[in-house]
């Protein structure tokens, strides 16, 4: 849908070159967006397995008491 109208608002042949700049800037940005979700994202995936093993080594260690 966002990209139809991206499309749609951008034709592919620009007039001028300020505007393909804007478009480019726009397009990098979502880019940059998205690239840091991910790494947010997995930082989160690995913070919750790192935290799951302490706490399963932590289990093991008072059991053995």
């Amino acid at each position: 849908m966002i990209f139809l109208l991206m499309i749609y608002k951008y034709p592919t042949i620009i007039t001028t070159i300020g505007q393909q700049e804007k478009s480019l800037t726009i397009y990098y940005f979502k880019i940059r967006m998205f690239v840091f979700c991910l790494f947010v994202s997995k930082i989160r995936f690995f913070h919750a397995i790192f935290s799951f093993k302490k706490e399963h080594l932590n289990l093991r260690r008072e059991r053995r008491h």
